[in-house]
């Protein structure tokens, strides 16, 4: 009987316990994944990221430092390999010269890899806001999008001082800043700070550990926090009438022609990433056989002139059209001339 007793009582000493930390351990096992790499239609928004890892007394407890490790590997092994500013960052109520840092620069994926992996656990208290205002100091001056990623169970006090380390933080950066946090932790005030911390800057996001404890949910993380979609290209149409362009009959390129061409190139000089395609059309006077061969080489000759004045000619495509299209029908002069036409097309991002 007293055995018996001695069960119920451990049974009811686990509940209490469980109780009291509000939920139950995330066991966060080590697993690899590989370099997270733009999807379809993706591209990299990040121009500066600073992780931060909580090596303090509190993630001691239920085993919680080893998970944050094993997280904080899985997200540097599958940061993406592209041209940005990184950087690595530990806290602890210890003297700073014993946390780990990594200033930003480019190309260090390895050496933020062998930080995660060898993450030395400092214990003492935990003075996140010391650590965000510390790691935070590298982004002072930075321009463009900057993401600082939190690894922590958030059991710092008070929450006043650690969201005002952020708004700093924040206010530094020329650019936009982005607080991300992942609660390795088991208290709900943990908790309800690292949500307060990712919606600082109103750009954010918060993740409890076993949403990012899979080889989904961490690709996933990283993919919101490295990319977002390219903007749609904007198709532009210029139409150049014929007169403009060329004499009656002819494929060499005007004077005024040339000024004409000139306000689109110096337009696609300021947009890199455009593609044209130039289209030659003409009326009906001619032959069909004629009039195709002449939208031709009155499209050729756009392109030619194009080249001439610095675009690289892989950009720029032609096509003929003749007759075959008119804009308006062919039933009078003035009409003919509408019809006498170059279109040029291309997109642009802005």
């Amino acid at each position: 009987m007293y055995s018996v007793h001695r069960v119920l009582c451990l049974a009811c000493c686990a509940m209490l316990a469980a109780a009291l930390t509000g939920c139950q351990t995330v066991s966060v096992q080590s697993f690899d994944l590989a370099r997270v790499t733009p999807g379809p239609g993706e591209i990299l928004k990040v121009d500066q990221i600073m992780v931060l890892a909580d090596v303090t007394d509190s993630t001691s407890q239920h085993k919680i430092f080893f998970q944050e490790r094993n997280l904080l590997k899985a997200f540097v092994g599958a940061m993406p390999d592209l041209p940005y500013q990184m950087g690595f960052s530990s806290f602890a109520g210890v003297s700073q010269d014993k946390w780990t840092m990594v200033p930003l620069s480019t190309g260090t994926l390895e050496t933020l890899a062998d930080c995660a992996a060898n993450l030395e656990f400092l214990g003492s208290t935990t003075p996140l806001h010391q650590g965000v205002s510390v790691t935070g100091r590298e982004f002072a001056g930075q321009e463009g999008h900057a993401a600082l990623v939190v690894f922590s169970d958030g059991r710092s006090h008070p929450h006043k001082r650690v969201l005002e380390a952020c708004e700093a933080v924040a206010d530094a950066h020329r650019g936009e800043l982005c607080i991300y946090t992942v609660n390795v932790g088991l208290s709900e005030p943990g908790k309800e700070l690292l949500e307060k911390m990712a919606s600082v800057t109103g750009c954010g996001h918060a993740w409890q550990a076993d949403e990012v404890s899979t080889p989904a949910g961490m690709e996933a993380m990283v993919r919101e926090i490295f990319f977002t979609m390219a903007p749609a290209p904007e198709e532009r149409t210029v139409v150049l009438p014929s007169e403009v362009l060329f004499d009656l009959d002819k494929s060499v390129l005007k004077p005024e022609g040339k000024a004409a061409v000139d306000k689109v190139v110096a337009d696609i000089k300021a947009h890199t990433l455009d593609q044209l395609v130039i289209e030659g059309h003409t009326c009906d006077l001619g032959s069909a056989e004629y009039n195709m061969g002449l939208s031709q080489r009155r499209a050729d000759s756009v392109r030619r002139y194009m080249i001439e004045q610095g675009i690289d000619g892989s950009r720029i495509t032609t096509e003929a059209y003749g007759e075959t299209r008119p804009a308006v029908p062919n039933t009078s002069e003035p009409n003919r001339k509408l019809n006498r036409r170059a279109v040029i097309r291309y997109s642009f991002t802005g």
